[in-house]
């Protein structure tokens, strides 16, 4: 008899998490419905900021720190404007 109790407890149990899901998650509801919006993507212009172009040597010898300073500013102007 003891065992009979114990598996109706079981099945109540069961039961009870089933109606808990269920009101938790409705039938056809989607994972989407509680997403966040997608954030807006970014306009990237269709430049290229070459560092030759600002002065850089591809000799693999010379240092090339300013010419890469200043392609990347002239990048960052023409994203401001």
């Amino acid at each position: 008899m003891k065992q009979n109790h114990h598996d109706m407890r079981v099945w109540a149990l069961r039961l009870l998490l089933i109606a808990i899901a269920a009101l938790t998650f409705p039938a056809g509801a989607n994972a989407d419905d509680n997403a966040l919006p997608s954030p807006a993507l970014p306009e990237i212009p269709a430049q290229n900021f070459v560092i030759t172009d600002f002065g850089a040597v591809s000799d693999g010898k010379t240092v090339c720190t300013d010419s890469l300073k200043q392609s990347i500013e002239a990048a960052t102007r023409q994203a401001e404007a």
